[in-house]
């Protein structure tokens, strides 16, 4: 919610286990996350923020329709990313739509090792359903 007209934004950190060690690196779904994003969905709550973040690689599908609702009426939740064939996809709810955007260019651990790959995607592409 806007306070005296000024952008509400909340951003969460979270405690995560990630397996890093192939070309879809993913989140360790485990009890101690799931009380965390409960945690936040419920500060989220309470507080009504215009934009909520939460971490890379902590995207959850689980909480999809959670992340769906959070995001109506005009609000937006960046729902983290997760890796599908090698590039790093962000997860964006507005307004109850779900946007993907795909990493644009890969971090110098990602190019040395060369596991993961970038993708283009042109700025008006993910500003449309």
């Amino acid at each position: 919610m806007r306070i005296d007209k000024y952008l509400s934004v909340w951003m969460f950190q979270l405690n995560m286990t990630l397996d890093c060690n192939s070309t879809d690196e993913y989140l360790i779904e485990t009890d101690r996350m799931e009380e965390q994003f409960k945690k936040a969905f419920q500060m989220m709550q309470n507080n009504q923020a215009d934009i909520t973040l939460f971490p890379e690689m902590a995207y959850m599908t689980q909480f999809e329709e959670t992340y769906q609702a959070f995001s109506k009426p005009n609000k937006i939740v960046v729902a983290g990313s997760y890796y599908k064939d090698g590039i790093n996809r962000t997860v964006v709810f507005q307004n109850g739509t779900k946007f993907e955007i795909l990493k644009g260019y890969a971090s110098y651990r990602e190019n040395c090792h060369q596991q993961r790959q970038s993708a283009f995607m042109a700025s008006l592409s993910f500003q449309k359903p």
